[in-house]
């Protein structure tokens, strides 16, 4: 059995991100995460983890476009009709869905300080299985630990 990991691709896009972000940073980030996943699945990957799924710029896209940053006809190409067709192809056997930290965290030019950005965020990731139903997340609550999310992929790796 192979276990690889998939780097986050956020940190490479050229474009704004987060609370700023439009049409060609979602395209470009979800493309680019499809294209990453493709890659290390082709290369023998049994078990693939990873710190976002397709569905993480369907939540991102929405954001943009209740603000207004991305119009509905994108919003629908990249929500209904990217992600839904690839979503069906690309199952993920386990996703884990982190509350936002409960402080505040050091601006590093990728991730968005925003809490009311990260609070709408998480709202979206929470409602998201309504949608979805090979989105199916493992919601972890605020005092979530390193160690159980450790041995519940270390169950992962003795089921297989």
């Amino acid at each position: 059995m192979v276990c690889d990991t998939l780097e986050e691709n956020i940190q490479y896009c050229p474009l704004p991100v987060n609370e700023y972000s439009g049409f060609y940073s979602q395209l470009w980030i979800l493309t680019n995460h499809i294209s990453s996943e493709i890659n290390k699945r082709s290369m023998g990957a049994d078990i693939l983890l990873t710190d976002r799924t397709i569905y993480d710029p369907s939540i991102y896209s929405t954001c943009a476009r209740d603000n207004n940053r991305i119009t509905y006809e994108e919003w629908k190409m990249l929500v209904l009709n990217f992600v839904e067709g690839i979503g069906e192809h690309l199952i993920y056997d386990t996703i884990y869905l982190f509350p936002p930290l409960p402080f505040d965290i050091e601006n590093d030019g990728v991730r968005s300080t925003n809490k009311k950005f990260q609070e709408r965020v998480w709202e979206l990731f929470k409602e998201f299985p309504d949608y979805y139903p090979n989105y199916n997340p493992t919601v972890l609550d605020p005092g979530w630990s390193t160690n159980r999310l450790v041995n519940d992929i270390l169950e992962i790796f003795d089921d297989e």
